[in-house]
Parts: structure tokens; sequence; C-alpha cells
């Protein structure tokens, strides 16, 4: 099976030319930043997306091993990793919405904090 990433193949099960020592670099790097994160935020939930989520557990396997062995406390029994359900589209369409919300609404008003709409008179 293969899984391609722009010019990148990951041959699933198959690395060729020290290429499984770099995936075990960027998967240990990735682990770590959201050891950090886990470890300062205590989230329930760490989603992740993007296209190279499509290796699905060649990638969410050793994240989670790492996160499992340096999360501080309770949190690592606890927290969730998954990918995101819009896969390679979520940074697309996170900065659609973020545009969307910094658009300034055709009445002037504009909106609170959480979407809330503004009173209008």
């Amino acid at each position: 099976m293969t899984v391609r990433y722009g010019r990148i193949n990951l041959y699933l099960g198959t690395f060729p030319d020290g290429a499984g020592s770099v995936w075990a670099t960027t998967t240990d790097l990735l682990g770590q930043g959201l050891v950090d994160l886990v470890n300062v935020f205590d989230p329930d939930v760490v989603v992740l997306g993007g296209g190279v989520t499509r290796a699905g557990e060649l990638l969410l396997g050793p994240v989670r091993n790492v996160v499992r062995a340096d999360v501080l406390g309770p949190a690592a029994r606890r927290v969730v990793i998954t990918t995101a359900e819009l896969g390679e589209a979520v940074g697309v369409v996170g900065a659609a919405a973020a545009r969307e919300r910094a658009r300034p609404s055709p009445s002037g008003c504009e909106l609170r904090k959480g979407g809330v709409p503004c009173r209008t008179g």
C-alpha cells in the first residue's frame, strides 16, 4: 500500500534508503511536540490533520507511544490522539472559517467572541 503526500510516497511496511530513520525521527519530534502541548493544556483529545495523516497508524502508533511514555501524570493514559475527519482538507476549511469570522458584517456589527451577534439598535 502506498500513501501519497505531495512528492513523498510512503511505502507502508517498507522504507528504502534510510527513509525509516527519517520517519522515526519525524514521528518522535511530532510526539515530543504533542507531549509539550498535553503537559501544558491537558486536553482530552488531540486531533491531527493534513495529508500526512493518511499514513494512519504508521503515523499515529509511534506518536501515541511517545506521548504515553513522556506525558506527565494521568493525562498520558487519558488523552486520545486521532486524525481529523476532514483529512487533508482541514487546513483549507479552517482558513475559510477564519476568513469568514474576520469578515466585517454588512450591518457594521461585528460578531462577539464565540460567534454571538451583537445587537443592532
